[in-house]
């Protein structure tokens, strides 16, 4: 199971009537004061949650059109809202998740979990780590999360690499003199393609969205 905190990253915009609104009282890069504090009722089963923490305050939405009333000044155009939760968090998890698993389909639910932890995001806000009851193990790093996936990125054992690769310093690389060649994508060039993946689905994605809005 991931638990995803949330952290702020916008705390102004200008709403669907043009008017200024801001949240002086939300600061960007910090924890979201509505962020559940971990950890959980029964660690030893569960373990450390939270997992990882990702964007959830503000962030501009696709509006229903069943929405009820708005906070106010959150209406941005017909179409969009500003809104803040750990529900707003959640979905740039799963999509970094569903990123991994095309990267890497073996990936079962704890190898899900491992490679979270290992590519998160540490900062001043977060603290050194390696693990914090409010931030988990950090911000979520989806560039480094899809690399790692494909056993390219960070890694804490020469396991966490594709094979041909070790473990150095964090990062998985290639063994001084070898020129070899790692089953999955090679260090340099897989790392590319595995950042051209992470493009390549938001490009898509934005181009869908702007073909309905067309439409």
């Amino acid at each position: 199971m991931i638990a995803v905190a949330s952290y702020a990253t916008r705390n102004s915009w200008t709403d669907a009537e043009g008017k200024d609104v801001s949240h002086p009282e939300t600061t960007p890069g910090r924890i979201s004061f509505f962020s559940s504090m971990g950890p959980s009722a029964d660690p030893e089963t569960t373990g450390p949650k939270p997992t990882v923490a990702a964007p959830g305050e503000y962030i501009v939405a696709a509006l229903s059109r069943n929405a009820g009333a708005l906070e106010q000044g959150t209406l941005m155009d017909d179409g969009h809202v500003a809104m803040r939760g750990t529900s707003m968090a959640c979905p740039h998890v799963a999509g970094v998740v569903a990123l991994m698993l095309q990267a890497n389909p073996e990936l079962d639910p704890s190898g899900v979990e491992r490679v979270l932890e290992l590519s998160s995001r540490r900062d001043e806000a977060t603290g050194p780590g390696p693990w914090d009851e409010r931030w988990g193990f950090g911000k979520l790093n989806a560039p480094l999360a899809v690399a790692t996936a494909a056993g390219v990125g960070a890694c804490e054992l020469d396991r966490d690499c594709a094979e041909g690769l070790v473990c150095q310093d964090g990062t998985c690389k290639e063994p001084a003199g070898c020129g070899c060649s790692p089953s999955r994508q090679g260090s340099g060039l897989g790392t590319s393609l595995v950042v051209a993946i992470v493009i390549l689905a938001l490009a898509h994605g934005r181009g869908r969205r702007k073909g309905r809005a067309d439409a």
